[in-house]
């Protein structure tokens, strides 16, 4: 997945206008091959996370985070990190967050 802009690269299908991730090589609505690259909006509400108060060796600098998965205001869902959340009280879900940047962590989210 690629992120540029703070905006998430997908595929619009030619055929049949739905939008996915930029990740399989067809439309998973119509099966069409004649898809395009789009940027839309990193924008959403998270859905489901799992907060790490205890984190991998590599991450341990990072913590604590929560990774989340998002429902995109465009339809489809992506996941990513979001720093300094040490607790489910901070973060309801239904919480709207956006894209800020990606590095060696993947995508980079904060509240909205």
């Amino acid at each position: 997945m690629t992120v540029k802009n703070k905006k998430v690269l997908a595929y619009k299908c030619k055929k049949c206008g739905n939008l996915q991730l930029a990740t399989t090589i067809f439309c998973n609505k119509c099966s069409s091959q004649d898809l395009e690259t789009v940027e839309v909006e990193g924008k959403g509400k998270i859905i489901t996370y799992t907060i790490q108060n205890i984190a991998p060796e590599e991450y341990e600098k990072f913590k604590p985070y929560a990774w989340v998965v998002v429902k995109l205001d465009i339809g489809f869902n992506i996941s990513g990190f979001l720093p300094g959340i040490n607790s489910p009280k901070n973060l309801p879900i239904n919480a709207r967050v956006k894209i800020v940047d990606y590095d060696e962590r993947g995508i980079i989210l904060s509240l909205d």
